[in-house]
């Protein structure tokens, strides 16, 4: 390639370099423009919980809920919370065959049944670990 060519390629070169950051100096600006149209718009919607609208909704914490489900979920299988994984297992068959509706005549023993499997499902293995680690925290 002579001298012509190379002084071609490197101001052509230059114009794609400047095309390219005109197009990122745009991109920021529309990005600049966007975060500030979304910042102002939760600003204006906070409401309760010194968080952002909510629908009416009060902030509930996620960590309650969970704590909640797995306080009802040990006591449909009636055991303590403290309950190892062996010891879920095991509730779990004893009162899967008590309430299971092909021993059970009872009408209600398919619902229970039901609740039973459940419960059980949500006592796995991480959702035990998860409360433990909770417990350990001495989360309230």
């Amino acid at each position: 390639m002579g001298e012509y060519g190379r002084k071609y390629v490197k101001k052509e070169n230059e114009r794609k370099y400047r095309e390219q950051e005109e197009r990122r100096q745009q991109q920021q600006q529309e990005w600049e423009e966007r975060f500030k149209q979304w910042y102002d718009y939760q600003s204006q919607n906070q409401q309760s919980y010194g968080g952002y609208n909510t629908g009416g909704q009060v902030f509930r914490d996620p960590t309650d809920s969970f704590i909640e489900k797995y306080k009802s979920s040990c006591s449909t299988l009636e055991i303590p919370v403290t309950t190892d994984k062996y010891e879920i297992k095991l509730a779990y068959r004893k009162m899967a065959k008590k309430y299971h509706p092909d021993i059970n005549k009872d009408p209600n023993a398919t619902e229970k049944f039901q609740k039973i499997n459940e419960a059980y499902e949500f006592l796995n293995d991480g959702n035990v670990d998860r409360y433990e680690q909770i417990s350990k925290n001495n989360y309230n």
